[in-house]
């Protein structure tokens, strides 16, 4: 069963807002067990990149349309809020880590980075 509170909220002053908050009690998992991700971040605007990584015991609960909630509100015209809210975007599941590992490269620039 899910805890504690899940959202997230990302804001810059001009650049939006980005919410995603799971709602409702006593949802249970659909998996759990170890888990992670590891992949480039591209910085915006300075053309450099650096490599995360996240890992731990990771549960996954299914986004529910009709429970959570998501907001997106872009600042402007452009940038990724706006390219997330054009794209249709809809989050399909939660992927809830409570005590997680966290690493980042030093950073580069993004020629040096390949992509898949």
């Amino acid at each position: 069963m899910c805890e504690s509170p899940v959202f997230v909220r990302m804001a810059e002053v001009g650049e939006g807002v980005f919410e995603v908050e799971m709602k409702g009690e006593n949802r249970a998992a659909s998996s759990s067990g170890q888990d992670g991700w590891e992949g480039a971040v591209f910085l915006s605007g300075n053309g450099k990149a650096f490599v995360a990584r996240i890992a731990g015991e990771s549960r996954r609960y299914p986004f529910l349309n009709s429970q959570d909630v998501m907001t997106i509100k872009p600042g402007g015209k452009e940038g990724f809020l706006r390219s997330l809210l054009d794209s249709s975007f809809s989050p399909t599941e939660w992927i809830v880590r409570q005590d997680a590992a966290h690493a980042k490269s030093k950073t580069y620039e993004r020629g040096e980075i390949s992509r898949p």
